[in-house]
């Protein structure tokens, strides 16, 4: 008779805990758990219950005396599988390569994100995996739009790194308070500052330039000294400036107005002009030196000509 009773509410108690597996709140079937579902398309479905606006989730704790970490694994096959475990300050993603696990990802309890490393110094760090190249890679999911990176100051956008943009050869750095490309590099490796365009510079600037030093490898101007150089002659730069309003070989003011002038090219060009005058000094000093001597000489006979004539003035007394 007690078996009998036992029995009876072990048939019953399963009788319940069938209806409440199989109510709409809970389905259990063929191995498939439907938590909040009547039925389910995997091993375990978690559904809201009537439209709930409550969490749905599901939640893995422990009170730190048996395991040091709580988590889920994600298993292919049998050598293949990934796992995601918390340790009370860093949740760790981890695959299972060649008997060991490898950290992939890792978010910290500070926010900090690690893809590669297990503990990130800022909010975002990028480690190399396995030795190969540490790379992030922003991918626009429409042709023609620009891939961004943008950098925000307490929530208001100021400047961002746009590729594809204003064309699918630059990289641009932009600045949203203006809405203007700060820098901009091509496929060339061509550099604009102010511009979106360098136009074939390897450097386009679109404003003033400050430096301690500039190197600029050019031609010189030392054929100036040459024997086979033909100097002109004063008179002929006189009646070029009259005709032209400026001297030969350099730009007039409104040429470089129109068009700029190169610095080493010109340089160039006023260290020939510089050579030139030296050559002009060097001419006139030999012309000085000359009309000196010939004073000099000149000089020596006015002296011999005040001498006879005080002798032929003495002459003329004695008689």
């Amino acid at each position: 008779m007690k078996k009998i009773l036992i029995l009876s509410i072990v048939i019953m108690f399963c009788t319940q805990l069938q209806a409440q597996w199989t109510n709409t709140s809970h389905n259990y079937t063929t191995g498939q758990l439907g938590i909040g579902a009547p039925g389910t398309w995997a091993p375990i479905t978690i559904h809201s219950i009537s439209n709930s606006p409550g969490n749905i989730g599901v939640s893995l704790a422990f009170d730190g005396t048996n395991h040091s970490e709580i988590g889920y694994r994600f298993k292919a096959n049998g050598s293949n599988y990934y796992q995601v475990l918390y340790d009370g300050s860093t949740i760790n993603w981890k695959h299972y390569e060649g008997g060991s696990y490898i950290s992939k990802l890792s978010l910290t309890n500070s926010g900090f994100l690690g893809i590669g490393t297990v503990n990130p110094s800022a909010e975002l760090e990028v480690k190399s995996v396995s030795n190969n190249n540490a790379e992030i890679h922003i991918n626009s999911s429409t042709n023609g739009k620009p891939s961004i990176i943008r950098f925000q100051d307490a929530g208001t956008t100021t400047w961002g790194l746009l590729s594809h943009y204003p064309n699918p050869d630059k990289l641009s750095i932009y600045n949203y308070h203006n809405n203007s490309n700060a820098m901009v590099f091509d496929i060339n490796g061509n550099v604009g500052i102010g511009t979106a365009n360098p136009n074939g510079w390897k450097l386009s600037v679109n404003g003033q330039i400050r430096a301690k030093e500039i190197k600029v490898e050019t031609g010189w101007s030392d054929f100036v000294f040459y024997d086979d150089y033909k100097l002109p002659t004063l008179q002929e730069v006189e009646n070029y400036i009259k005709e032209k309003g400026h001297l030969k070989d350099i730009p007039s003011a409104k040429d470089v107005e129109e068009n700029g002038i190169y610095l080493g090219e010109m340089d160039s060009k006023l260290l020939q002009k510089i050579e030139e005058l030296t050559l002009y000094t060097l001419q006139q000093e030999k012309k000085i030196n000359k009309i000196e001597k010939e004073n000099e000489s000149l000089k020596l006979l006015a002296t011999e000509f005040l001498k006879l004539q005080k002798r032929l003035e003495k002459l003329e007394k004695s008689k």
